[in-house]
């Protein structure tokens, strides 16, 4: 049975027999210039090939899949078909055998271990990242000193935009060999802060307020509830602090940035206006004397 490429070098033959040249035999057989065009050909469908699949797969799971998991999937098959497709061009065309092109390719897979093993462990960790998916485009996530959202996945490295606007480039391996902090894998974030009163305040009044207060944002959430409670008693003030979920995906917008920092200038208002002050540090100081205690009273020392 006539083999799809021997049925192409027929065709190029009989069309073009002014390329079916003959040279001399070396370790790879016969090779003539129809030969090395049909294994060109190959190549070239196979590069064709894998980019319709691609396509073909983006439009199929676009609505079904993460971007970047679809964009390392798509870009996995591609490699895939065309090394399929240099394994049959090469033994068809080229006379070798399969064991012949699989030395070939161990040997320069061998080859680049050697000269780029950062290479081939972060171009690992990124197939490992596409199974585990730790993170995702979108995600705010914090990588070892950097922090950010995550902008694009590649193969090799994954890129960060920070909260300032700087983009950074992390290896794959680094990623998955250190601890990822993924502040959108839950739906809600929960937010702590503390503000001290003056111990002759109302407590009660002041916990009352607070949790009135964030009864009117709408992007605190209801479950589970904002907590307002006494926290601690320092030197020159009584501790409440107020703990607030609020939506992952929200926060890191242009509103969430902004809540956060007006959410501490309305609550010093608002125990203000309750007649509840914010309290700040102050010492009261008692002298053993009572004559020297007058005599600072009286306006004489």
């Amino acid at each position: 049975m006539t083999t799809p490429v021997e049925l192409l070098n027929e065709i190029i033959n009989s069309t073009m027999p002014q390329l079916n040249l003959e040279p001399e035999p070396d370790f790879v057989g016969h090779i003539s210039l129809a030969q090395a065009l049909i294994f060109f050909i190959i190549l070239a469908f196979a590069f064709i090939l894998g980019k319709v699949v691609a396509i073909y797969l983006k439009k199929r799971y676009s609505h079904q899949m993460k971007k970047d998991r679809l964009n390392l999937l798509t870009t996995l098959v591609r490699v895939v078909i065309f090394m399929a497709g240099f394994f049959i061009a090469a033994p068809a065309v080229f006379e070798t055998s399969m064991l012949f092109v699989g030395l070939i390719i161990a040997g320069i897979i061998v080859a680049i271990a050697f000269s780029s093993a950062k290479i081939l462990t972060d171009f690992v960790a990124g197939i490992a990242l596409f199974y585990d998916h730790p993170i995702r485009i979108g995600d705010f996530v914090g990588i070892g000193a950097n922090s950010g959202t995550v902008e694009e996945i590649r193969l090799l490295s994954t890129v960060l935009r920070t909260e300032n606007g700087v983009y950074v480039r992390i290896p794959n391996d680094e990623i998955y060999t250190t601890n990822v902090n993924n502040y959108h894998a839950n739906a809600a974030r929960r937010y702590d802060y503390d503000v001290g009163i003056r111990y002759e305040d109302d407590v009660g009044r002041a916990v009352e307020v607070l949790e009135k207060l964030f009864d009117t944002y709408t992007h605190i959430l209801k479950n589970p509830p904002p907590e307002v409670f006494v926290s601690s008693f320092d030197s020159s003030s009584v501790q409440i602090k107020f703990r607030l979920w609020l939506p992952s995906k929200w926060i890191n917008t242009i509103d969430g940035a902004s809540f956060k920092t007006r959410i501490l200038q309305d609550v010093k208002k608002t125990l203000e206006s309750n007649g509840i002050q914010i309290a700040f540090p102050q010492q009261v100081v008692w002298f053993g004397d009572e004559t020297l205690r007058q005599g600072f009273d009286r306006g004489h020392l």
